[in-house]
């Protein structure tokens, strides 16, 4: 969870500073903060979609000193 609330704090302080940095008339230092910015959002959602669990591998090679023991 502090992970998640880092990574977004950071999208939105990116966000902020293009946001000032056009502002502020510097127009290609602020798009590359909104596109970071953007980029980071991006990953985030789609690093939290599970996944599609593939199924185990049985490979049926049990112990062969527990069959014979028994």
């Amino acid at each position: 969870m502090r992970r998640l609330g880092l990574n977004l704090s950071v999208s939105v302080a990116a966000m902020a500073l293009g946001g000032v940095a056009f502002l502020r008339g510097e127009r290609a230092l602020g798009a590359c903060f909104i596109g970071l910015a953007v980029l980071r959002a991006v990953a985030i959602l789609m690093a939290r979609k599970p996944r599609k669990v593939e199924p185990e591998i049985k490979l049926g090679l049990d112990d062969s000193n527990q069959r014979n023991s028994s």
